[in-house]
């Protein structure tokens, strides 16, 4: 019987499950849970050990049930406040810690790329219950910060040494590093220093008090044109931006709103509704030669006029649905918003454009395709 086995040989055993494993074993019987509760240990403080914490004798009932029970409330998907940029962000309890991951649009003007993601803290506790919140952020090691409640729905990250955040070559050698992780290159000429973009890191570079708003995500709609969802989009000088589409109304109408957001039309607001009452469609003499889509719908072929610009290579030859809409727009600093006319069109279920008729102008917008707890 491996019950009856040593310790230590049930202990080098389970050091080569995955966690879950692990746990499921320790409910096999006092042998298994004894030496299930060694492994554990060895891996925690081995993680510990990478964020320069002391050693913890806690087993895995005793870190969930503290983690749980002062900080359970984080646990999820949110949506930053702090700044116009806006953010998406998920906590999540791995098994040894509470971890907060950024998530970020990809980089440039490829919808298709994955969301790029940075840990920005943990929550941990020791042998005495006392919680450690570190974060993560910058480039000179890990420091300590702090977690607490923000209005009646939100909790906030508060950095206590944001100066850490710097790089050590200075303010220049930052700014690069940023631009190549927003614009996905790898070399930073005089050309990607535009105003934006500086405003956007020097921004972002002082952010030392993340604010967070829970953002439930829409349910599945039975009659939707298209599922509801998180979505990435483009949006011209600024690049890709994270929206959230959904439907009021009795599914009569759709509403984008975006949680990442730029210096003209900020996180939070309104991009693009569209009425839904009545479709439009495109006739040609093609249309009776048309494919189906997958779905058996009947296909419109899409094209954009000449006069149209659009900054992604990727514009789809057919489409499923098209209906009227109205896109925000302002001025820096959200002055002046106003809506302006424009086309709502529904490629497939992952993907729809929207036509800017007054800015003569496409985006492109594709599904969030990370999964989220």
């Amino acid at each position: 019987m491996l019950s009856e086995l040593p310790e230590e040989m049930l202990v080098r055993i389970l050091s080569q499950l995955a966690l879950n494993d692990i746990l499921h074993m320790s409910s096999v019987c006092a042998s298994f849970r004894s030496a299930a509760d060694v492994v554990y240990r060895n891996l925690r403080n081995r993680i510990r050990g990478e964020c320069g914490q002391k050693v913890s004798l806690l087993n895995f009932s005793d870190v969930k049930s503290l983690l749980f029970s002062k900080y359970g409330y984080i646990l999820g998907l949110w949506k930053i406040v702090s700044t116009v940029y806006g953010g998406l962000l998920e906590v999540k309890f791995d098994g040894f810690r509470f971890i907060g991951t950024r998530y970020y649009p990809p980089p440039g003007d490829n919808v298709n790329e994955p969301l790029r993601l940075k840990k920005v803290f943990i929550i941990d506790v020791d042998d005495e219950g006392v919680f450690e919140c570190i974060c993560l952020r910058g480039n000179n090691g890990f420091h300590n910060a702090d977690i607490s409640k923000f209005e009646e729905n939100g909790f906030q990250l508060d950095c206590k040494d944001s100066e850490i955040h710097q790089h050590p070559l200075g303010p220049s050698a930052e700014f690069d590093l940023f631009l190549c992780e927003e614009l996905g290159i790898k070399k930073v000429d005089e050309i990607h220093r535009s105003e934006l973009k500086m405003s956007k890191y020097e921004t972002l570079s002082q952010e030392s008090i993340v604010k967070c708003i829970r953002l439930p995500l829409p349910l599945h709609r039975d009659n939707a044109v298209i599922q509801p969802g998180l979505f990435k989009g483009t949006y011209s000088a600024h690049g890709i931006e994270l929206v959230l589409l959904s439907y009021n109304d009795g599914d009569k109408s759709a509403i984008i709103t975006k949680i990442t957001g730029d210096d003209n039309v900020p996180a939070g607001e309104i991009t693009i509704t569209a009425d839904l009452s009545q479709q439009k469609f495109e006739t040609n003499k093609e249309s009776d030669s048309l494919p189906l889509s997958s779905a058996g719908l009947p296909v419109q072929r899409f094209e954009l006029s000449s006069s149209i610009y659009s900054r992604s290579d990727e514009v789809p030859e057919f489409c499923l649905y098209r209906f009227n809409s109205n896109g925000q727009v302002a001025y820096t600093g959200f002055d002046n918003p106003t809506f302006i006319k424009g086309e709502w069109v529904i490629f497939d279920s992952v993907s729809f454009g929207h036509i800017w008729l007054m800015l003569h102008s496409f985006s492109i917008y594709k599904r969030v395709t990370e999964t989220f707890v």
